[in-house]
């Protein structure tokens, strides 16, 4: 909600219509990531000529047993010709190089292995209303508004997400704000951001143009204060012999102690343990 509401602050307002409900089952950081889509997109469909008259509507409420969400736009409503392609993969009617067509792709699947459903209806000229069900876990209540007012207790750290494509980098932004989050654009605004004051992680796409997820770890290493080391990238694939040789170098074993001390300072506040491409050595 908090990146919604930023994006919207110039186009229009948010309806809470909050009920209490039952937890779902589910994961609640990939649901996460299917509201952000559905809230971005919904931002997306609304006039940019009227923002007073603009507005989104959040609802929660329960019906024949199971969770609804509901995220209703007064925007411009989605053409009956493109209906049936709504959910596929690629398929967008955004311009721009960060428009992938893969946002409602992806919310279809995430909501589909938990046993739900996501739909939607766009009746002419009443904008468009997209719902998502779900199976109630009947062992809790939660009472949404409540839990948006006072979420439980979580150690707070300083993030940075570094990523060219600005709409991924809110996403991810949204999913982690119970933490204190920046997002940089490009390296060189990234390394304004962390000379001005150190971050206690940088999650980092590893492929941008011009300089790189690597250039900003060799920059970081070369001024050896160790920042490098607090570096985690992302990545759709390393393209590169040079970013190949550098997955493949991030990926070793590292020793047991420095695991361990990995471990102190996890960013969730829990023990997990991570996979994916670390900071070289």
């Amino acid at each position: 909600m908090r990146l919604t509401e930023n994006n919207l602050r110039h186009r229009g307002r948010i309806i809470k219509d909050y009920h209490a409900v039952h937890s779902v089952r589910g994961n609640d950081l990939r649901l996460g990531q299917v509201f952000v889509n559905l809230l971005v997109n919904a931002c997306d469909a609304l006039r940019e000529d009227t923002p007073d008259a603009n507005e989104i509507r959040v609802s929660t409420f329960e019906k024949e047993g199971r969770v609804v969400v509901e995220v209703h736009d007064n925007g411009t409503g989605i053409a009956t010709e493109i209906r049936s392609r709504i959910f596929d993969p690629f398929f967008t009617t955004k311009a721009g190089r960060s428009r992938t067509g893969l946002g409602l792709a992806i919310s279809h699947g995430i909501v589909s292995s938990f046993g739900g459903e996501i739909g939607f209806d766009s009746p002419p000229a009443k904008g468009t209303t997209f719902w998502v069900s779900l199976a109630v876990d009947h062992s809790t209540v939660v009472d949404v508004a409540r839990s948006m007012v006072n979420p439980g207790r979580v150690p707070r750290f300083r993030l940075l997400i570094v990523d060219d494509e600005v709409r991924l980098a809110r996403s991810l932004a949204a999913l982690l704000s119970f933490h204190d989050v920046e997002i940089a654009s490009s390296v060189a605004e990234a390394l304004t951001l962390i000379e001005k004051s150190p971050f206690d992680c940088v999650l980092c796409d590893l492929m941008m143009p011009s300089l790189s997820g690597m250039d900003l770890h060799a920059e970081l290493e070369r001024r050896g204060r160790g920042e490098e080391r607090r570096m985690v990238f992302m990545t759709g694939g390393a393209f590169t012999p040079r970013a190949r040789e550098f997955v493949a170098k991030g990926s070793e074993p590292r020793p047991r102690e420095a695991v361990q001390r990995g471990r102190r300072r996890d960013v969730g506040g829990v023990d997990r343990r991570r996979q994916g491409v670390s900071a070289p050595r």
